[in-house]
């Protein structure tokens, strides 16, 4: 009889990529950008986001995302103990509930948000209660809903190809 081992191993720029985040300061910050994408217990409810983000922090370490919604705030309730720091500019939080309108339920999923690039950040939580997802999506123009000292400023700037460059050089006919 043979016995095969599997010994999964992480790389060296997975590690890189994962990092624990120090904890930060209590208090409440609120953005404004643009929903992109708002799905609550698999129903399409865009039309009614107004791309308002608040995130909040209770000195016990729990951190709350609601977004402005037409039906009330929708929430995305997580641990900052759970909070790791991804690819050195992502905050990636686990959820332990969501809310809408005042009624709670356990909830698996993630909330991360981060600026990539110079102009742009990205607000996003995408939840599950079982077998229906909640997600929401804000982008802004480089602002997060986070104190200054835990913002982390992207380090470069994203540029947009040329027509030219992305499908490349004009063809004589």
């Amino acid at each position: 009889m043979a016995i095969a081992v599997v010994v999964a191993a992480c790389t060296q720029a997975d590690a890189a990529s994962w990092a624990p985040m120090p904890s930060g300061q209590s208090g409440e910050w609120t953005v404004e950008g643009i929903c992109t994408r708002l799905v609550v217990a698999n129903e399409n409810l865009l039309s009614g986001c107004t791309g308002e983000v608040t995130r909040s922090k209770t000195p016990d370490g729990v951190v709350t995302l609601r977004f402005a919604t037409a039906k009330g705030k929708l929430s995305f309730r997580v641990r900052e103990s759970t909070a790791r720091l991804w690819q050195g500019y992502r905050s990636v939080l686990e959820i332990d509930d969501m809310a809408l309108g005042g009624k709670t339920i356990p909830a698996h999923g993630q909330c991360h948000y981060g600026a990539p690039y110079i102009g742009q950040a990205t607000i996003n939580c995408r939840g599950h209660d079982g077998h229906k997802s909640w997600v929401v999506t804000v982008e802004t123009a480089g602002q997060l809903p986070v104190p200054a000292g835990e913002y982390i400023a992207p380090e470069m700037k994203k540029t947009w190809p040329t027509p030219q460059q992305a499908t490349g050089p004009a063809k004589a006919r």
